[in-house]
């Protein structure tokens, strides 16, 4: 499939290796002149790049 895109949305999971791979595949789609829009990709400290399982365990975790 070659189908190209205007805007491309990340939404990221805050993981550094997950938001580089995102942001590589989102080259290969993306038209000349095209926009990606990235969230959740640059968190203010290494202490929130943790995976999903280690938040859940976490006691600082709110709302998860």
């Amino acid at each position: 499939d070659d189908k190209k895109f205007d805007i491309i949305f990340i939404d990221g999971d805050k993981l550094e290796k997950q938001v580089n791979r995102d942001i590589k595949n989102s080259l290969k789609r993306l038209k000349d002149n095209g926009f990606i829009i990235l969230k959740d990709v640059n968190p203010p400290a290494k202490y929130y790049q943790r995976g999903l399982a280690n938040v859940r365990r976490s006691s600082h975790a709110a709302g998860v």
